[in-house]
């Protein structure tokens, strides 16, 4: 069974990146026999289509990657403080390590690994993320053009569809005027795109009621929009 961050919330998710195939599947297959819900790349082009649907709460990473290397993806998966980073690496020079922890990464491991220090690894960056995971449940991630439910299902969306959400969810519950939604989405009047801004607002609309019943965009008639149930929390660009 998956294990939680709390009752409520998403199973804890790790992305593991190795180039080392054989290694890869060991890894994974560990790691789901410990409770965890597990995929994995062998580089970081692999890495970021994955992210595109794929949120994680923790990054393991090699270091010695084809490409982009482990330090390189470390620095720039941690702008985003909601996740944890651990290096997992035959490097164990001792200027690697202090390389490692000073460019994003929570814990830096040496190969072979102890599954026991893994786990307890692991557990440990679960505590520090607990209390950024609890609330609120879904995300929309800007970036990747996603929104995530709770249970890490994922709805893509267009890059218009995002940033209407954006702007509805910036008000919740408000009203937002269709000359808002017409200058957010650069149009030049309301007048000459007003057919295009409705068919835009229908589709996301039928897009979040099939995905979650308890999504719905409310029209007002004659003046705007408003977006209505789960919160949602945005993750800006990085």
């Amino acid at each position: 069974m998956p294990i939680t961050i709390n009752p409520t919330s998403q199973p804890i998710t790790i992305t593991l990146v190795e180039d080392s195939e054989n290694l890869r599947l060991e890894l994974m297959h560990q790691l789901t026999h410990l409770g965890y819900v597990v995929k994995g790349v062998e580089n970081a082009k692999e890495l970021d289509k994955l992210r595109k649907n794929w949120l994680s709460n923790i990054y393991i990473l090699d270091v010695n990657l084809p490409g982009e290397d482990g330090f390189s993806i470390a620095n720039r998966l941690a702008k985003n403080k909601e996740i944890g980073i651990i290096m997992l690496t035959a490097r164990t020079d001792i200027l690697d390590k202090i390389y490692g922890l000073e460019h994003g990464a929570d814990i830096y491991l040496t190969k072979p690994i102890d599954w026991r220090e893994l786990n307890a690894c692991i557990k440990s960056i679960h505590r520090r993320l607990t209390p950024l995971l609890t609330t609120p449940l879904w995300l929309l991630d800007i970036k990747s053009q996603v929104l995530m439910s709770p249970n890490n299902q994922v709805l893509n969306l267009t890059k218009l569809d995002t940033k209407i959400l954006t702007t509805l969810l910036k008000q919740p519950e408000e009203v937002v005027t269709r000359e808002t939604l017409a200058e957010i989405l650069e149009f030049k009047t309301l007048e000459k795109s007003e057919y295009r801004l409705n068919t835009i607002v229908f589709r996301l609309r039928q897009k979040l009621t099939d995905f979650d019943k308890d999504f719905t965009i409310h029209t007002y008639r004659g003046t705007g929009y408003a977006l209505l149930g789960p919160k949602i929390t945005i993750k800006e660009r990085t």
